[in-house]
């Protein structure tokens, strides 16, 4: 239930956003965010490059969840 009502929605509309936006420039900068956001999981850097995509909800944002649980700081 939770991933239908939640998670799916949000994973469509990524999915829209990169049907949009398909190109080889999108492809590299997504594997270079992949790796940046591995050592930076605060940043807001993917937003800065890519500022039309969907927002991600806040109940989906783990590092932020994890750091109120004192699990990651």
């Amino acid at each position: 239930a939770c991933y239908e009502q939640w998670i799916a929605p949000y994973k469509g509309e990524l999915e829209l956003w990169y049907l949009e936006h398909r190109s080889m420039y999108t492809d590299l900068a997504i594997l270079f965010l992949t790796f940046w956001y591995i050592f930076f999981p605060d940043s807001e850097l993917v937003y800065r490059v890519f500022p039309d995509l969907p927002e991600r909800p806040e109940y989906l944002r783990v590092g932020k969840v994890l750091a109120e649980e004192g699990v990651a700081k």
